[in-house]
């Protein structure tokens, strides 16, 4: 009877110094390498875009950045002043980076005066500028939606030209300005509401009255900051500490926003009336370019997005050549092996 004996593989075969086994085992490591490289998503044009404001990075370095400021002027002023304590120095620090300023302590030597100087401009160009508008920039994005009303406009003006007024918008959904001004008023009082909680509870522990403490919250979340009223007890300038930022950042937000709402109407008012404008010969020409009797595709495309301030047309220009040296055999089409080599880090001629 006969058995059936299985052949072993070439590789199992050669011997494990075989430099032909060697190789063969080295075309396909790198074979499945490029495979896996091509098809992982690493981060490419698919994903959506994320602005360095939007990115966990920003906001990581923020927060070092007051953390740091903080940990700086508190050392610093501490050890310089001798009558301050650790949160005299800590609540000091606090008002000079929110640009609060109360006015009751403040540097008395030159020495003192000179190092307030450097101090002052680093925390209000790095701090109140930057670190603390990434922060509440991340907050108010979690408590509201970004309006996207005034772009939806413009899209429906220029396709309403070309699609017989199939896409207007329904007159009854439109608010007013005073209706968008209440509306964002009442979406306000909750923050407002946070902001005055912790200055009544710093009013009541130094027996402020509470028309002392509403103005109090009033001056710092202004960042007016007489100093006629402001905390003197160890423990509310400790509150102040994390109070002033949180007080500022959110004032600052809310104000922020009434404004761009009435920025926004009128805006509206004046694109309004540049949109009311008529299709031209002379729009025509630009989008079919001199000579020709038909719009291809990517030329109304390219039209388009460049007159609704999607895109600049230096934008497209950049694209084009871009595409263009991507296209090695000029055939006006991109091969998917040419794009995958490229993604994989190999040079295109």
């Amino acid at each position: 009877m006969t058995i059936y004996k299985e052949e072993p593989l070439m590789e199992e075969t050669a011997g494990p110094r075989d430099p032909a086994n060697k190789l063969r085992q080295v075309g396909r490591t790198i074979m499945a390498g490029n495979m896996m490289r091509s098809f992982r998503d690493l981060g490419g044009f698919s994903d959506d875009y994320e602005t360095y404001t939007a990115s966990e990075q920003s906001l990581k370095l923020s927060v070092a950045a007051i953390l740091s400021y903080l940990f700086l002027g508190t050392l610093s002023f501490k050890l310089w002043m001798d009558d301050w304590t650790v949160i005299d120095a800590m609540y000091f620090t606090t008002t000079t980076f929110t640009t609060v300023g109360y006015g009751d302590l403040s540097p008395a030597s030159s020495g003192q005066r000179i190092w307030g100087i450097v101090f002052v401009v680093l925390g209000v160009i790095i701090l109140g500028g930057i670190a603390l508008s990434i922060i509440f920039d991340r907050l108010f994005s979690l408590y509201e939606d970004v309006s996207k009303e005034l772009e939806l406009s413009q899209n429906m003006h220029y396709l309403n030209l070309f699609s017989g007024n199939m896409f207007h918008e329904d007159p009854k959904q439109k608010k007013t300005l005073c209706q968008e001004m209440l509306y964002q008023f009442f979406r306000s009082l909750i923050l407002v509401m946070g902001l005055v909680i912790p200055a009544l509870a710093i009013g009541y522990l130094e027996g402020w009255t509470i028309v002392d403490s509403l103005y109090y919250c009033a001056m710092t979340a202004t960042t007016v900051g007489y100093g006629d009223i402001s905390p003197q007890r160890q423990e509310t300038r400790l509150i102040a500490v994390f109070y002033l930022p949180l007080c500022v950042g959110v004032m600052a937000k809310i104000l922020g926003k009434f404004s761009s709402i009435y920025m926004k109407r009128k805006a509206q008012e004046t694109e309004r009336d540049f949109l009311n404008r008529e299709l031209t010969v002379k729009d025509i020409k630009h989008m079919s370019g001199e000579g020709d009797s038909s719009v291809s595709y990517n030329e109304f495309l390219t039209f388009m997005l460049v007159t609704m301030g999607k895109v600049e047309r230096t934008d497209i220009e950049q694209l084009e050549r871009l595409y263009q040296k991507l296209d090695r055999d000029h055939n006006g089409s991109l091969e998917v092996q040419d794009l995958i080599s490229k993604a994989n880090g190999h040079s295109i001629a």
